[in-house]
């Protein structure tokens, strides 16, 4: 690597992010997880060439967690209750966001299809799942 870790350095550093043990405070940790936002952001070229794309859902994932953090849970305590208009893979990032889901999960539960709503509760900057893709459509 340009760093002059070696493979237990680089181990350790994987270790410590994959246990969530303290990697904040494990350089070689910090160094690999700014190497894989970078990548899952911008895309790269593997060592064979190959060119890989941005993740799509990673980059959703992080727009959608900035917003809830921006702009939803300032409201606790001061909206007795929010509407959200978004589509599909937005509104699987706000879900998965609100409900700490890691990228692995982005697609876990129900598509929201048309006319369908996700109801989520927030009580002490906590979130809740009520009902995920419900559909209000009444039917004759």
């Amino acid at each position: 690597d340009n760093f002059n870790y070696s493979y237990a350095d680089i181990r350790k550093g994987l270790e410590a992010i994959i246990e969530d043990n303290g990697a904040e405070n494990i350089a070689i940790a910090k160094k690999i997880e700014f190497a894989l936002d970078d990548r899952l952001r911008n895309g790269y070229t593997a060592v064979d060439g190959l060119k890989m794309p941005a993740n799509q859902e990673y980059i959703d994932l992080l727009r959608g967690k900035e917003f809830i953090e921006d702009k939803i849970l300032p409201l606790e305590g001061k909206a007795q209750r929010v509407m959200i208009v978004a589509h599909g893979a937005m509104n699987k990032a706000l879900l998965a966001a609100m409900l700490g889901r890691e990228l692995k999960d982005f697609w876990k539960g129900n598509l929201q299809k048309n006319l369908e709503v996700s109801m989520v509760d927030l009580t002490g900057g906590e979130f809740t799942l009520v009902k995920e893709s419900q559909s209000f459509i009444v039917k004759d």
